[in-house]
């Protein structure tokens, strides 16, 4: 399907799901569209579509999934999509938008899923984002945000996916972040965060990527990263664990040592920046082999 996105389909007043995903669509969503009180699915991904979102879909009460992601829009998020209490995603990544996060958005009680990157967007994470207590998805990568990262995150205690990444963040990670007990991935590599990695993380049992790398993390972490999944009693959880920096060259052997003593499941680590990170490997390797070995015999 090709051509604009036609505006009488504002006169639908029943319908409750409109999917015009994956064609060629092209020019602005219609205005009208606003008027679609009993619409629930709106679908308009992968598309060609440009212009701004129009603040008109602020007044869709029943709306529940808002798909508007890999367009060409630009301008600002509507402060008006703060209004959608039944929104259970939305999801605007991969378009040109640029202007703040709206704080509006942390009214969104009922969401589900919110992706906003990649974008354009600037300025800081709203501390709003603390209300969004059913909060699984979390994606906010590949912006232009800056500014700390928000303590008011560690209230999202149902947190899947945290993605930070590619921004321009500073301070330090949230000693918070140790509340997200169900957390599995958490991305905050490519910003300007500071200071230690917290002991708190450490409290993320079911963690299985974490991606810190290119910061300017510092300290010594080799006491705390034992409470880690990836260093306790038995390495089955952790996936991949990304760092960067000398600061952390001196904790791989230590590391390494320590993994000797440990039953490994399947892990993968890596410590970008390290002149160590070879002879990691290799001890790594040889530790895991045998031990497969051992089990499988």
């Amino acid at each position: 399907m090709s051509g604009e996105v036609p505006s009488w389909l504002g006169n639908l007043n029943n319908l409750e799901n409109l999917t015009f995903s994956s064609n060629q669509l092209i020019g602005t969503i219609p205005l009208e569209l606003g008027n679609l009180n009993n619409l629930r699915w709106l679908r308009l991904s992968f598309n060609q579509l440009d212009g701004s979102i129009p603040s008109e879909l602020g007044n869709l009460s029943n709306l529940q999934y808002l798909f508007l992601g890999v367009n060409k829009l630009t301008g600002i998020i509507p402060p008006e999509l703060g209004n959608l209490i039944n929104l259970r995603s939305l999801h605007l990544r991969h378009n040109q938008l640029s202007g703040s996060i709206p704080p509006e958005l942390g009214n969104l009680s009922n969401l589900y899923s919110l992706e906003l990157g990649p974008n354009l967007l600037t300025g800081s994470i709203p501390v709003e984002f603390g209300e969004l207590i059913n909060l699984r998805h979390l994606i906010l990568w590949y912006n232009q945000l800056t500014g700390p990262i928000p303590h008011e995150i560690g209230n999202l205690t149902r947190l899947y996916m945290l993605y930070l990444t590619g921004n321009q963040l500073t301070g330090a990670i949230p000693q918070e972040l140790g509340n997200l007990q169900t957390l599995r991935f958490l991305y905050l590599g490519n910003n300007y965060l500071s200071g230690a990695i917290p002991p708190e993380v450490g409290n993320l049992r079911g963690l299985r990527y974490l991606y810190l790398s290119h910061n300017r993390l510092s300290g010594k972490m080799i006491n705390d990263i034992y409470n880690f999944p990836l260093t306790t009693i038995r390495i089955t959880k952790m996936a991949e664990l990304i760092t960067t920096g000398k600061e952390f060259d001196s904790i791989i052997y230590e590391l390494s040592s320590e993994l000797k003593k440990n039953y490994v499941d399947f892990v993968g680590i890596t410590f970008f920046g390290s002149r160590y990170r070879e002879d990691f490997f290799l001890t790594l390797y040889r530790t895991v082999s045998a031990q497969y070995q051992h089990v499988m015999a």
